[in-house]
């Protein structure tokens, strides 16, 4: 069954362009291994990113996301089941916002830029899908 995972969490310490460029490389290579597809957003030390894959590769790959060293206050948006994929050309997109000025993006949120919680997340659910959607669809 196909699943899509969306998370945000914070790095412990700020990543630099070596330390993006390092992550993304085992990812993008695990994750074309396992059938994964997705995107990830990276601003300011927060990390939001859309998976999607077989639910067993998908829980596999949550659970040692869970409990990586390099960041905390994991958040799970949402994990549900999915018709198709919206990055199956992508074994992992990515965004650096904290390069440029996204404010004239069509579908730009300040969201990732407010307190950091739980609760803000889980009520910005679609707010959080549309942004990486359009994120998808941006040309930086």
């Amino acid at each position: 069954m196909l699943k899509q995972l969306i998370y945000v969490s914070q790095a412990i310490e700020a990543f630099s362009d070596d330390d993006l460029l390092a992550l993304l490389q085992v990812a993008r290579d695990n994750n074309q291994t396992n059938h994964i597809t997705g995107m990830l957003v990276y601003r300011k030390g927060v990390i939001l990113q859309v998976l999607e894959g077989e639910n067993d590769s998908l829980a596999a790959l949550w659970s040692r996301i869970k409990t990586d060293s390099r960041h905390h206050n994991i958040f799970e948006i949402y994990y549900r089941s999915v018709e198709e994929r919206d990055f199956s050309e992508w074994s992992m997109a990515f965004v650096n916002m904290s390069q440029h000025d996204l404010s004239t993006v069509s579908g730009y949120t300040h969201f990732l830029e407010e307190d950091f919680s739980l609760e803000k997340f889980h009520v910005k659910t679609g707010l959080v899908r549309n942004f990486i959607l359009n994120m998808k669809n941006c040309d930086l």
